[in-house]
Parts: C-alpha cells; structure tokens; sequence
C-alpha cells in the first residue's frame, strides 16, 4: 500500500515520489523529500495516521470510511487524523474533543467488524466517484 504523507509543517499535501520511500507496517509511505522522510522515522507517532489511516469521523460513529488525504486531514494535539473530505474534517475538528474519545473507544470494533464484513464501509467507489484509493484493510 502506497500513502502519500502530508507536509505538516507547510500545512498542505505534497505528492510523494519512491525515490523516497519509507516501510512502516507493511506500507510504502512516499515523501517529497528526504528531509521529510528522516522527519517521519524520527517521528511515527507525530505523522502516523491515527485509526490506521481510516475516516476519524466515521470510527466515532461506528462505521468506516475511505479517506480525502488531500483535503480531509487536520494534526490535533500532535496526531494526524484523516477524514471522507473537508466537510467531515471541519466536523470533527470542531467537535473533536467528543469525536476523539468516541473514536478510540470504538476503534477495535470498526477495525475487526471491517475485517469480517460485520460493520458498514463507505468507499468513493460506492459513491460513483472514480478515485483510486490506496487503503486496504
């Protein structure tokens, strides 16, 4: 699985490139450079998304979703959370305190009823949009 990491300190996206390369957790992680890359291993938990890189919002509320890496993202108290798209993100960061607590709490059982078929997952796909997401469960 490739993911395109986010130039926190920039406060936008940038395009990752395999030339600098990153695996954590048996994923590719692509960065723009290679300052950004040493930044990242120096600092997992800083850059690692939260809930495995699935939509904050949707584990708060029991269910998962694919994530908008682009617009959908926000650092909360030194943690990045990804959400569907901007809307969902602006959702949860202005309720973020409760969404947060909801979401590690409900965390192991989205993540395992993801896995077995036992909880709703929204994708882009599903939604007719022709997005290329690189999640896997």
């Amino acid at each position: 699985m490739d993911l395109t990491l986010l130039l926190i300190s920039s406060k936008k996206p940038l395009k990752g490139s395999p030339l600098f390369a990153i695996e954590h957790k048996q994923k590719s992680w692509l960065f723009s450079n290679a300052q950004n890359a040493e930044l990242f291993e120096q600092s997992l938990v800083l850059y690692e998304p939260q809930f495995n890189g699935w939509c904050s919002y949707a584990v708060s509320e029991g269910y998962g979703a694919e994530v908008d890496f682009v617009n959908g993202w926000a650092v909360i108290e030194d943690k990045l959370y990804l959400n569907w798209d901007q809307e969902t993100q602006n959702l949860f960061v202005s309720e973020n305190n409760r969404r947060r607590v909801s979401a590690d709490r409900n965390w192991k059982k989205v993540h395992a009823g993801m896995l077995d078929g036992s909880v709703e997952l929204y994708t882009y796909s599903d939604e007719g949009a022709s997005i290329s997401h690189p999640q896997r469960l």
